[in-house]
Parts: C-alpha cells; sequence; structure tokens
C-alpha cells in the first residue's frame, strides 16, 4: 500500500481574510458587470505586485472554476455559465459603476441615523438586466432587450448602450436604437431581458 499525503483543504470565500474577500469581489464584479478584468487591474486597483495578483487570479479560480475564460490581450472574461460568487446589491453596484469603484462591495448595509426613506430604490434595475448593458457599454458591443414602453408596449430591439444615469426617479440607459434610427433613453427597470450580441458597433454613428 503506498503513502498518500493528505489533500490540501478547498478553500471557501468565508474561509479568506478580509482583504483576499475583497480582491475576489473586485475580480467578480469586474467579470459581471464589465465584461473582462486583467492582471493590470487587479494590480493598480490594491497595489499588490505581480505574484500577488496572480496568485488571486488562481484562487478565484479555484473559488469559482467556471466562471472566467482567457481571451484576447490576456484578459479575462465572463464564462457563458458565470455565476456570480457574491450577492450584489443593486444600489451598491450602481456607486461603484459611477464612482470609478471606490465603493466596498462586501460592507453590510447599516441602519440609518434617523428615520428616512429612499425612493429611488423603487427604481432600481435588476442586476440580471443592468450587467449585460454595463458590459456592452464597456466592450462596446450591442445588446439586444426586451422593453415595455409605456406608449407602445413590449417589444424587442438592438441598441449600442453608451451610458447609464440616474435622474432622480430612476436609472436610465442612454443607447442608439437600430428600430427607431435614432438615440434613446431607456428606463432601466422596464427591460425585462438583454442580452449581448456578439459585435461591435456597425456603424460610427451608433457610438457616441
Amino acid at each position: 500500500m503506498t503513502d498518500q499525503s493528505p489533500s490540501m483543504p478547498i478553500k471557501t470565500l468565508a474561509s479568506l481574510s478580509q482583504a483576499q474577500r475583497e480582491r475576489m469581489a473586485y475580480i467578480d464584479f469586474r467579470l459581471f458587470f464589465l465584461g473582462e478584468f486583467t492582471r493590470s487591474d487587479l494590480m493598480a486597483r490594491f497595489g499588490i505586485a505581480t505574484a500577488a495578483a496572480t496568485r488571486d487570479i488562481a484562487l478565484y479560480r479555484d473559488l469559482a472554476p467556471n466562471n472566467a475564460i482567457l481571451g484576447r490581450n490576456k484578459a479575462y472574461r465572463p464564462s457563458k455559465s458565470f455565476t456570480p460568487l457574491l450577492g450584489f446589491e443593486s444600489a451598491r453596484v450602481l456607486s461603484a459603476l459611477t464612482q470609478e469603484g471606490s465603493v466596498d462591495l462586501l460592507s453590510e448595509a447599516t441602519a440609518p441615523l434617523v428615520r428616512s426613506a429612499r425612493m429611488t430604490a423603487l427604481a432600481l434595475p435588476r442586476l440580471e438586466t443592468l450587467a449585460p448593458v454595463t458590459r456592452a457599454i464597456n466592450l462596446k458591443q450591442i445588446v439586444k432587450i426586451g422593453y415595455i414602453s409605456a406608449e407602445s408596449g413590449f417589444s424587442e430591439r438592438e441598441v449600442a448602450p453608451f451610458a447609464i444615469f440616474d435622474s432622480g426617479a430612476r436609472w436610465y440607459m442612454r443607447a442608439y436604437c437600430r428600430k427607431r434610427s435614432t438615440f434613446v433613453d431607456f428606463a432601466l427597470r422596464r427591460i425585462t431581458s438583454a442580452e449581448i450580441v456578439e459585435e461591435s458597433y456597425a456603424k460610427s454613428h451608433e457610438s457616441a
């Protein structure tokens, strides 16, 4: 009978240090909402060396082996079976997207110091439709959306999104709409489905 060395313990997100979990959250966030990340992104965001960034990528791929695919220019892209490693919260994600990623994605929400209400919470977009939109903005791709208009009801459209913005009451996507051949503001909450079409903007007039 041959001797066998004990197997290495399987790491879980909960078993990691706070610093490691922050870096895992950053990788997960970039894959989900920006559609790519590189080792250089990690090094710049956390001020870590090349070897440390390489170990973090290996750790993420151990935790979520089917999430990231190495593509062109040494950038990792989300796989078709991508499932977020963390549970993201819409308001925190929108803050991170619009504040250069400076928001802590892991902190638990705290109770308000005074009684208050947030009307904008009623109109926050769903993450499953927000993520394809923001990935398309970052990668300059076309998105096929299902959309419920207050005037014309449900329709499917191909759009070239280039920005999201907060009106104070709800979040919108600014995009070129191929159906209407013009730029349109779409309420993100009215998007029922969103799927990236694997192509770049077909013509220059579709981009910002």
